[in-house]
């Protein structure tokens, strides 16, 4: 078990001095006590701090409403489910007998934040951010913003047929400004008589923009949560 945990340590960059701090992390309720439940309370709150400032950096000119969809998406279960897989987390987490070889996303999901926490615990925050800003890269570059754009709309779409409301009606004009060429969208939720429109170079991204402004009005009008795709259920 010790090397085991040697080749993730390699891994993250991080080599704890406290070498059972790191198997409590790494330990799921059903394999016995002392597990990771606490720890994974407390690294849920620590993410949520070190995404946050990461974010705040790294896109200046991004407004609070996509700082908040952005968070949002680093942060819900499936996000981090994936990373462990990345990190091949699993095969280091102690499970009892009773969940079997098939570890859900929850699991590896909690294990990571207790992994966050366990690091916080032994080494301080500027540790724990070292390992969280190492293990979210891949998230970390121009290419992310559209990721984000594209969970908005995804989430608009969800919110019609969950509420079963006709899907969004987007509606695009084309707009010359000089010898630039962009696109004004409008969307609309016919049921609730809400609409908004943005403009942009591109139908993708005036499209994206669009959802994102409605899904604020939604938020401001107390129709949806601020955090809608927060869920720890994703």
């Amino acid at each position: 078990m010790m090397h085991e945990l040697q080749s993730l340590q390699d891994r993250i960059g991080y080599v704890f001095r406290d070498q059972k701090l790191l198997e409590i992390a790494l330990t799921h309720a059903s394999y016995g006590k002392p597990d990771n439940q606490r720890l994974e309370y407390l690294g849920d709150a620590l993410l949520g701090l070190i995404i946050s400032a990461l974010l705040f950096d790294k896109h200046p000119k991004a407004n609070e409403g996509m700082l908040t969809r952005q968070r949002a998406f680093l942060v819900k279960k499936s996000s981090l489910a994936k990373l462990a897989r990345a990190m091949s987390l699993g095969k280091y987490i102690r499970v009892g007998l009773s969940v079997g070889d098939v570890l859900t996303d929850g699991m590896l999901a909690d294990a990571l934040e207790a992994l966050v926490a366990a690091i916080y615990q032994e080494g301080g925050l500027p540790a724990a951010q070292k390992v969280v800003s190492y293990c979210y890269a891949s998230y970390f570059s121009e290419d992310f913003l559209d990721v984000v754009h594209k969970d908005a709309k995804s989430a608009l779409q969800e919110f019609c047929q969950q509420r079963r409301y006709a899907l969004p009606d987007y509606q695009v004009s084309e707009k010359r400004v000089g010898d630039r060429v962009g696109f004004e969208v409008c969307v609309s939720i016919h049921e609730l008589k809400m609409t908004a429109t943005m403009s942009a170079g591109s139908k993708r991204e005036a499209q994206y923009a669009t959802a994102e402004k409605l899904l604020d009005q939604l938020q401001e009008a107390g129709i949806i949560k601020h955090e809608y795709n927060r869920s720890k259920a994703h």
